[in-house]
């Protein structure tokens, strides 16, 4: 039997800001974007509060293809399909620090349910 246990982490939300495209010294592409994902929940008082989650996101695979970083803009709702990905260091003073990133592993997997306009934005226009 093939083992059936996944990374993976389905995300909905905006783009927080647009898309930037790293070109890196081996000559592999990244693209990085930040990406916003609202939770709501009731309070004591039974009033609904929402709590906003910020996930630095980023695209290795096939980053290239079909110019992908120029639908990444600001307000734009996504679902991707991601990997958790943890990046550890040790500080100057000898802490070590853990960081969670989502890794987008490939472009297929990001599916665009609406642009900025749907959500009153004025939609940026390309170059």
């Amino acid at each position: 039997m093939k083992n059936s246990a996944r990374n993976t982490l389905i995300l909905v939300g905006r783009i927080g800001k647009d898309a930037e495209k790293v070109d890196l010294d081996n000559g592999k592409t990244v693209i990085k974007f930040t990406l916003a994902t609202p939770n709501f929940y009731l309070n004591q008082d039974g009033e609904k509060v929402e709590r906003v989650d910020w996930h630095d996101c980023e695209i290795w695979k096939n980053s290239n293809k079909a110019g992908i970083v120029n639908y990444l803009t600001k307000g734009t709702l996504v679902s991707l399909n991601a990997q958790l990905r943890y990046n550890s260091y040790t500080q100057t003073q000898g802490k070590k620090t853990t960081i969670v990133k989502k890794a987008v592993v490939a472009i297929e997997n990001v599916d665009f349910l609406a642009s900025p306009s749907a959500n009153g934005e004025k939609v940026k226009k390309g170059d």
